[in-house]
């Protein structure tokens, strides 16, 4: 009885007792308190992040982030609070930090995790298909000398899908350096080459043209050219330029049979909702490939998507797909752009569920500012092909 009472009076008197602590105690015990709270806000956000992507327009900004620029944060923050609230009498109720501090943990294993190169070697069988996808439109590519066989990845390709700027004469001269065994088409801004005959490589605008015109470049526009390229070396970009966003219908005449491609390339203005824009491509592809003027059901869709993977948008655009790194059987999840501090995996590609992704991975041509994607798939048989 004596006791109940002890412990009902001194929790009725903490509050006088904790105006009475020294005055450095309350500023730590402030300090602390304040450190916790900012702590939780940043995982908060991270967390809200990663479940919304890009479904809302400002959420798709804090998806964007890369997660390490919330998690490094977030876990100093909650480190300095349980440093302060060791050496202050704070309540139980601190405790909370500790398991923020698992959850970053465990996020960094993960991330770092799939950040890593699979070891494992994969053999290419007779009825695979090596494609690379690359885009390789910045200007600094005008200034190439070389050809595609001084890349590893586009030596190893079978088939390979290529935004690009140069002249003509500057193009046949990097597929020419491939072999005199491989042909290629070029359409617009894009180019195909193959080992194999192209069947046929047509463009079709997707109607994205953002509405009205900004009267000046847009902060980020020159915050990013100021500040990011020219510091890191990167290609001056344009983000609002009027780009409608193309499907590329590609078909490829294989020793297996016909292949058929849909390469996308979406606008890359950060201003716009990725929602719309994929939603508004998936419209217009579904309304091509209805009409038959584009293959309603290709082998493989892949491209430069300007949307960061696991967005929700891409969902939009998978037409029931599977993306084909989350099935390789050896590769790397890494990200493709920018390329010199790859930050965003913004290069997509998807497979039939049916088939074998044997190898996907991405590589760093030391040259342009996306890094190319490469897959290396094991087509079914013939009477698996829907």
């Amino acid at each position: 009885m004596m006791d109940t009472m002890i412990r009902e009076t001194s929790s009725d008197t903490a509050p006088e007792s904790a105006a009475r602590l020294p005055l450095v105690t309350r500023i730590r015990i402030f300090i602390a308190r304040s450190l916790f709270i900012l702590g939780a806000l940043v995982l908060a956000v991270f967390v809200i992040s990663r479940l919304a992507t890009d479904r809302f327009l400002l959420s798709q900004y804090a998806y964007w982030v890369p997660a390490w620029i919330y998690l490094a944060p977030a876990a100093i923050l909650l480190l300095f609070e349980r440093v302060i609230a060791r050496r202050s009498a704070l309540p139980r109720w601190r405790a909370p930090s500790w398991w923020m501090l698992l959850f970053c943990a465990a996020s960094a294993s993960v991330i770092a995790w799939r950040g890593m190169e699979s070891s494992a070697t994969f053999t290419k069988p007779d009825n695979a298909l090596s494609i690379v996808q690359w885009n390789m439109s910045s200007p600094d590519m005008l200034n190439f000398e070389g050809t595609l066989a001084d890349f590893r990845s586009c030596k190893e390709a079978d088939i390979i899908l290529l935004g690009v700027t140069v002249p003509d004469r500057q193009f046949k001269k990097m597929v020419n350096g491939l072999g005199g065994d491989w042909t290629y088409k070029r359409v617009n801004v894009f180019g195909v080459a193959s080992r194999y005959p192209i069947e046929r490589a047509a463009a079709y605008p997707l109607g994205l043209f953002a509405e009205g015109s900004r009267p000046k470049p847009p902060f980020f526009q020159e915050f990013y050219n100021e500040r990011i390229a020219e510091r890191f070396g990167l290609s001056r970009r344009e983000f609002d330029l009027p780009d409608p966003g193309y499907v590329i219908d590609v078909r490829v005449k294989t020793p297996q049979g016909s292949f058929s491609i849909r390469m996308l390339d979406l606008p890359s203005n950060p201003f716009r909702s990725r929602m719309e824009l994929a939603r508004s491509a998936a419209d217009r592809i579904y309304a091509l490939a209805k009409e038959g003027i584009i293959e309603p059901a290709p082998d493989l869709i892949i491209g430069d998507l300007n949307i960061p993977a696991g967005s929700a948008s891409l969902s939009q655009l998978a037409d029931g797909m599977v993306t084909a790194q989350s099935v390789s059987q050896s590769g790397d999840f890494r990200p493709t752009w920018p390329r010199a501090m790859p930050l965003l995996r913004i290069d997509q590609a998807w497979v039939r569920p049916t088939d074998r992704v044997l190898n996907y991975r991405t590589f760093d041509a030391t040259i342009s500012d996306h890094r190319g994607q490469f897959l290396c798939i094991e087509r079914t048989p013939p009477s698996g092909k829907r």
